[in-house]
């Protein structure tokens, strides 16, 4: 009886000891997937709003001047400008996407679940 009792002390030491472990193990994977999918993400949006950018840019163009097509240098001038405008939008703060933000990151750490 004093054997089992000893191996059963050993064993709650053992799993004492194993979960901080394994706590800190999926909190270094946990983040590792969230950078990633953040990372994938963003890319989404850039190539979103950079297509956004040229589609309307080119409508606009096709309204304003029906007749006219536009040139291999006006394509690569606003293939340029729309980097630079998506980048200028991405980096400004939106009331209508901070909720979404917010959203998304308590999904992706599972903050959602645990309320």
């Amino acid at each position: 009886m004093l054997l089992d009792g000893l191996v059963q002390k050993l064993r709650l030491q053992r799993e004492a000891l194993a979960q901080p472990a394994v706590a800190a193990t999926m909190h270094a994977e946990m983040t590792r997937l969230i950078n990633n999918l953040s990372q994938f993400q963003g890319r989404i949006v850039f190539e979103v709003g950079q297509l956004r950018w040229l589609v309307i840019n080119t409508m606009y163009r096709e309204v304003v001047n029906p007749n006219r097509t536009l040139s291999r240098e006006e394509f690569y001038g606003l293939l340029d400008e729309s980097s630079k405008e998506t980048l200028k939008n991405l980096r400004r703060f939106s009331p209508h996407i901070a909720e979404v933000v917010k959203a998304m990151k308590q999904w992706l750490s599972g903050e959602e679940e645990q309320q």
